[in-house]
């Protein structure tokens, strides 16, 4: 007769587990691709905004003023991520077919994409202005915080990995580090700067962008562990720009032009102004600036939204961890190539921050290790009890693994329709 139903099994289990080892190997390629992305396009939309907030321009009076317009621009980034949800329609058409209905996301999910929006708005809304108060270069290596502020969010929501010695290495390494840039800013800051308001901001952007990290993990988390089953990346970035137009053009724009500030018309912000500017022929350097920022953003944002999504929101920090030392490069030879114009000359308080930048990388180094090593302990773990119990629990041993040896192609179609 036929072999008996373990048999089958275990050779399916066999053959599923040959097909794993070509997914993880496509995948990892696929992470460290995206990883390189946003890192690259984290550093470029740094120095791009950092360049647009130091143009000349006229404003609505014909008065020459730099454009301090940070507002703007975040409600401006937001017009731009609404450029996911096409994205994904088309994603899914592709993998499903284009006469297969388009599933809408849940009202709940919906909503409760609005804590990450919220998140998001205040964060870029702080960095923006932290960054107009201090050096590109420093404005990178103070966000390593927000692996501690992840680690710490983490901790307290009980979410994987349990902190260990390792990690709490590597948190003190990064904090060190961040108070070396902190200092190297503060003895060496450029004239008309405010480095302690500027690092103020930073921090509390950093705050904000580890919440929006873990609560966006949860919202798509698929193992039963986030309040929704799991939403494509995609439609979640979608969701929270559309969340965050709304709070920008009905809360933080009007708020804004009535509250007291050095803009046009004696207000913090003046979105009419700002239009009169973006649209002035004379003014044609920065519109080329900002669609360079908006592009970089877009991407950076992709990139960042998909690796939070195939691996998780520790790995998301652990990678925009590696954006300072990128940006300083970009930001030398932009001094240099540029005749001084633009971009960041090394000084002698440049030796301070790089010490900072390489303590930094170290304790990246170090936590990641130690999530690493963690991870593969507790694979280990999970195939000696498999093959424990395979005699009685084939079944569910099976099940268990063909979910591991989903593609990501098979996570997406799965995610794209969560009915």
């Amino acid at each position: 007769g036929s072999p008996p139903s373990g048999g089958r099994d275990c050779a399916k289990s066999a053959t599923r587990g040959a097909a794993m080892s070509a997914v993880s190997g496509s995948r990892a390629w696929a992470a460290i691709a995206l990883m390189v992305v946003t890192v690259v396009c984290g550093a470029s939309s740094t120095l791009c905004a950092k360049i647009i907030f130091l143009l000349e321009v006229y404003d609505s009076e014909g008065q020459p003023t730099n454009f301090f317009k940070p507002l703007v621009v975040t409600t401006l980034v937001y017009g731009s991520l609404l450029a996911s949800l096409p994205l994904h329609v088309a994603q899914y058409k592709l993998l499903r077919g284009w006469s297969t209905p388009l599933p809408l996301p849940r009202r709940g999910t919906v909503l409760t994409l609005l804590w990450p929006a919220v998140f998001d708005t205040l964060a870029l809304t702080c960095l923006l202005v932290g960054l107009t108060k201090v050096r590109a270069s420093v404005y990178e290596p103070m966000r390593g915080s927000i692996i501690i502020f992840t680690a710490i969010f983490r901790a307290a929501l009980r979410m994987p990995p349990v902190l260990q010695g390792g990690h709490l290495l590597g948190i003190v390494l990064i904090s060190a580090a961040v108070c070396l840039v902190g200092t190297s800013v503060m003895v060496d800051s450029t004239p008309g700067s405010d480095p302690s308001s500027g690092i103020l901001w930073i921090t509390c952007g950093c705050l904000l962008v580890a919440a929006q990290a873990v609560a966006e993990e949860r919202v798509m988390d698929s193992d039963g562990n986030g309040p929704e089953a799991t939403t494509p990346p995609l439609v979640v970035k979608g969701i929270e720009a559309g969340w965050g137009m709304l709070l920008m053009l009905f809360i933080a724009l009007p708020i804004a032009a009535l509250a007291p500030g050095d803009d046009v018309g004696g207000c913090f912000e003046n979105s009419r102004d700002s239009l009169v500017i973006f649209f002035s022929p004379d003014n044609p350097l920065l519109r080329m600036m900002i669609s360079a920022y908006l592009l970089a953003m877009r991407f950076y944002s992709f990139g960042a939204i998909f690796v939070t999504f195939y691996l998780d929101g520790l790995w998301r920090s652990i990678t925009e961890s590696f954006i300072p030392l990128t940006l300083w490069f970009f930001s030398l030879l932009l001094f240099y190539f540029s005749d001084g114009a633009h971009g960041e000359a090394w000084t002698r308080q440049s030796w301070l921050q790089l010490a900072g930048t390489a303590i930094l990388l170290v304790g990246v180094a170090i936590y990641s290790s130690v999530k690493a090593s963690s991870a593969a302990s507790a694979s280990e773990r999970a195939s000696e009890s498999e093959s424990r119990f395979i005699g009685h629990s084939a079944r569910k041993i099976n099940c268990q693994e063909a979910r591991r040896a989903d593609t990501p192609s098979d996570r997406l179609l799965r995610a794209a329709n969560p009915i």
